[in-house]
């Protein structure tokens, strides 16, 4: 009896060499130069709807080389009819950073125009380079 030989699944992993990231995430790049705040990406909410947040951020100095990495995990919502977003408690947070630093990484709202946002903050004297996936599950 003849058997059929399937090749065996593979796993590409955020940043392999094609550039992919995990299935059902967007993903988000951007530089910091100095002790400077960047949105890589905002995401509009929907109204009367609460939302799981999750985002891995990641960040390269070359020069020193320095790495770092966060992971986030929240609950965000918007509610009544107008722009104003809401986190919900304190996003649950996780954090690798090469020999210190003040750098972070954030899921944030404003309050104020019904956005979500990923934002990091950069480190004085130092340039990184950014990535962010993340993704939003909602719920109304």
């Amino acid at each position: 009896m003849a058997c059929l030989q399937l090749p065996a699944p593979t796993l590409q992993l955020p940043g392999g060499p094609a550039g992919s990231f995990p299935v059902g995430w967007d993903e988000a790049t951007g530089q910091t130069v100095g002790a400077v705040n960047v949105d890589l990406a905002s995401v509009d909410l929907a109204d009367d709807t609460a939302y799981a947040v999750e985002a891995s951020f990641v960040a390269f100095d070359s020069t020193t080389p320095k790495a770092i990495a966060y992971q986030r995990i929240g609950c965000v919502y918007r509610s009544g009819g107008g722009n104003a977003a809401h986190a919900s408690g304190s996003p649950l947070d996780q954090a690798d950073i090469d020999g210190g630093g003040a750098t972070d990484a954030e899921i944030r709202v404003t309050g104020s125009d019904g956005k979500v946002y990923f934002r990091v903050t950069g480190e004085a004297a130092k340039t990184y380079d950014w990535r962010c996936w993340y993704r939003l599950t909602p719920h109304s």
